[in-house]
């Protein structure tokens, strides 16, 4: 089938190394550069084989962004407590870092500021997490408790430069 598809490409690219030496090398490269990695995760149990040659793209589409979700989640899970501990600590380059280059980060740097708010030993709890995905988007919802107080907090954080970036802050009291 390859070899079909080499053929086909071949007439109208116009790339003098669309032919069958030049894909066989190509082959050899691909596996003998991925298969190591693919024993990897293999080895640590988080291979998620996923056979593509009988699917339609937007099964295999699907099957993959099933199979991310979860380490996704995880992750801007853990960046958002990282943002709230760094509000805690009143450490205002940790926030901003965290920080997307639109976001107003000073406005956004908590908002629980008064005397109280400056006590050492300040630790949010936060409860009932939720992540909802939106492509290059999420946005994080929980409930947060501090200083004998309730928040409900919604953060949106939005991929910038290839990482996760926090964008803005909702908070009602409850």
């Amino acid at each position: 089938e390859l070899a079909r598809r080499l053929k086909e490409r071949a007439k109208t690219s116009g790339r003098s190394d669309d032919n069958l030496d030049t894909l066989k090398k190509r082959l050899v490269t691909f596996h003998t550069s991925t298969m190591p990695v693919v024993e990897h995760f293999r080895e640590k149990k988080i291979l998620n084989y996923i056979p593509a040659h009988t699917r339609e793209v937007k099964d295999v589409y699907s099957c993959v962004r099933q199979s991310l979700l979860p380490f996704v989640t995880t992750e801007i899970k853990a960046l958002n407590q990282e943002l709230v501990a760094a509000a805690d600590a009143d450490d205002w380059s940790a926030f901003a870092e965290l920080c997307s280059k639109d976001c107003d980060a000073a406005a956004q740097f908590d908002g629980l500021s008064g005397d109280d708010a400056r006590n050492e030993g300040r630790r949010s709890i936060l409860e009932d997490e939720h992540v909802h995905l939106g492509g290059q988007s999420a946005v994080v919802s929980y409930k947060r408790r501090l200083f004998g107080k309730s928040f409900l907090e919604s953060r949106q954080w939005a991929v910038e430069g290839g990482s996760w970036r926090h964008v803005s802050c909702k908070r009602t009291e409850c």
